[in-house]
């Protein structure tokens, strides 16, 4: 067998690619997004970015940029030692780099669920109580504002209505969905998650002891 080929045949190409992808998934865009009305309310989330308006207005804050960047810069590093670890799987510290990083998509992908889960029960069960409460307040009318937000979980579009009385009503179209590079992440989280079995059971892949 060639040199070449003998390096080939040592490499890890699981953790390779899973590496890859995650340095990708930094630059693939928001994971869901949501938009309100005529783009009244625009915002678009992954662990990477946070992007909101309201009515034109950007919303960020100092905290927000340096907890994004931190993401940005431990994904970064994960990939990075993924791919290290993947072209000397038998060395003794491939095992650390490894670690590190394999398992940061799934609990990325995790952690935007229960976000947009808890969002979603939130909005659906006690905003409209708060909204419905303080229009009431402000127009005399408290007995009579109402109301109705019914969002979908992760995907889809509905309407949201807010009404006094028989006197006025507004509606607004609310839509969100998730995106292609949330997509992207699953397969990602998956390919992580193939690397740590795949690198236990193989001996071949084992770090040395």
């Amino acid at each position: 067998m060639t040199p070449v080929k003998e390096t080939l045949k040592g490499i890890n190409w699981l953790a390779l690619i899973t590496g890859i992808f995650m340095i990708a998934l930094i630059f693939a865009g928001p994971w869901w997004q949501v938009t309100a009305g005529d783009r009244a309310m625009e915002m678009a989330i992954s662990p990477f970015e946070f992007n909101a308006t309201l009515a034109g207005q950007s919303l960020r804050s100092t905290l927000t940029e340096l907890f994004l960047l931190a993401s940005k810069i431990s994904f970064l590093l994960g990939g990075i030692f993924l791919i290290m670890s993947s072209l000397s799987p038998k060395s003794w510290w491939t095992k650390y780099l490894m670690k590190f990083g394999v398992m940061k998509p799934f609990w990325s992908v995790i952690m935007l669920v229960i976000m947009v889960v808890a969002g979603t029960v939130l909005m659906n069960n006690v905003v409209p109580g708060f909204l419905s409460s303080a229009v009431g307040q402000a127009t005399g009318q408290q007995s009579q504002a109402q109301t109705i937000i019914n969002l979908p979980y992760f995907s889809g579009s509905t309407q949201a209505t807010l009404a006094l009385g028989g006197q006025a009503t507004i509606s607004t179209q609310i839509t969100l969905g998730l995106t292609w590079a949330f997509w992207f992440a699953v397969v990602t989280a998956g390919l992580g998650i193939a690397t740590r079995i795949f690198s236990r059971r193989y001996p071949r892949y084992a770090p040395s002891k």
